[in-house]
């Protein structure tokens, strides 16, 4: 079990938190441990500025289109893009997994 100290109040101002967003489609999937450096968010505002931040990484301003790669076990690649600029919606609707690593104050 992870034994992050959440209280708010030790939390309340500027942190920096690690969090790791696992995507998946079928047995396919995708892990992203995200350093964000954030003010005043506590709970579901980290999982949501941590889904916000992937779905910049995913974003190509060339092609004006987020696209992620998910791979499976044995290799195999899917890739999926945000066709109907869904923005992060798109990114929630893949989403297996996330979770806190650490909290540095």
């Amino acid at each position: 079990m992870n034994n992050i100290n959440m209280d708010p109040e030790a939390i309340n101002g500027k942190s920096t938190q690690t969090v790791r967003v696992v995507l998946g489609l079928w047995h396919y999937r995708k892990t992203f441990d995200l350093t964000l450096k954030l003010e005043n968010y506590v709970g579901f505002e980290v999982f949501e500025a941590a889904l916000e931040e992937i779905y910049d990484l995913c974003y190509d301003s060339d092609s004006d289109l987020a696209t992620v790669t998910l791979v499976s076990e044995d290799g195999g690649e899917l890739s999926c893009d945000d066709d109907c600029e869904d923005g992060v919606d798109w990114i929630k609707e893949m989403v297996v997994s996330i979770e806190i690593l650490s909290v540095e104050v």
